[in-house]
């Protein structure tokens, strides 16, 4: 799919050559969240079935309640295709949408509204929640929030920044590989 940055009529391919430097330092920056998350191996005891278990609910949940809604409201598919990889940090998700054929530049736009919106809200829902451990606060923060998630979940507490960069780490990997996929079944 040959797309275009429609407001400027600028080809993708000339402009992703001028953002290439900062594409570089987003997923350089998505890289060095590895290090708390070795630091804190030790905590992982006992908690992996329900982390694994979280991750793919949460990731599932994001990808159906916003096609859902986008398709409800009667948002254009290209839109709405977009939406798939949002909580995904934005540099996977840019590269999960070149995979599915869509928009990278919307994609983007979605990824980093998405990580505002949850960093700002998620201490709210989690509080109403009643959620209490910082872990899974952490966890949940990284899961729906991506890298600005994960950078508000640190300044609350390490564990939650540690936690966070797990979730956000592991719904990167899994969605390279589950967002396509999945993708491709609901779009056939």
């Amino acid at each position: 799919m040959a797309s275009t940055i429609q407001f400027i009529e600028m080809p993708y391919s000339t402009y992703f050559e001028g953002a290439q430097f900062i594409h570089f330092l987003l997923g350089s920056a998505t890289v060095s969240l590895a290090i708390p998350i070795y630091r804190g191996l030790s905590s992982l005891k006992g908690r992996s079935i329900p982390l694994i278990v979280s991750l793919c609910t949460g990731g599932l949940v994001s990808i159906v309640s916003a096609v859902s809604i986008a398709t409800l409201l009667g948002v254009d598919s290209s839109i709405t295709w977009a939406m798939y990889p949002k909580s995904v940090t934005a540099p996977i998700a840019m590269d999960i949408a070149e995979q599915i054929g869509v928009s990278p530049t919307l994609t983007a736009i979605f990824a980093v509204s998405t990580g505002i919106l949850g960093a700002i809200l998620a201490p709210f829902v989690l509080n109403a929640l009643g959620m209490k451990a910082w872990w899974q606060r952490g966890f949940a923060i990284g899961m729906g929030a991506n890298g600005i998630g994960t950078s508000r979940a640190f300044s609350i507490h390490p564990e939650a920044g540690t936690y966070a960069s797990l979730a956000m780490g592991m719904n990167g990997v899994v969605s390279v590989v589950a967002i396509p996929v999945i993708y491709d079944l609901f779009n056939q």
